[in-house]
């Protein structure tokens, strides 16, 4: 038994062992369009949780930041443009 920030986990070794060997088998592409307002407001946060379990982790922005990294598309902000962030 394991306690983080007031969660109690009940954790066994070893039973883990599928998730790891899945790990190896199954690769996951995270695809995460943002904008330049939300790289340090949002994007950075799921760089630092979620995005560790990614394969491979890209963030699609109209600006480039090397801190995510970012790939930076000739494209405006707003939902309405959200499609060109996209192949």
């Amino acid at each position: 038994v394991k306690e983080v920030n007031g969660f109690v986990f009940d954790f066994v070794a070893g039973e883990d062992e599928v998730a790891r060997e899945l790990r190896e088998k199954v690769r996951v592409l995270c695809w995460v369009m943002t904008g330049p307002k939300n790289h340090e407001k949002k994007a950075i946060h799921v760089k630092r949780t979620w995005g560790k379990r990614c394969n491979i982790l890209v963030f699609m922005s109209s600006v480039e930041d090397e801190s995510l990294p970012s790939v930076a598309l000739p494209v405006g902000e707003g939902r309405e443009n959200l499609w060109g962030k996209t192949p």
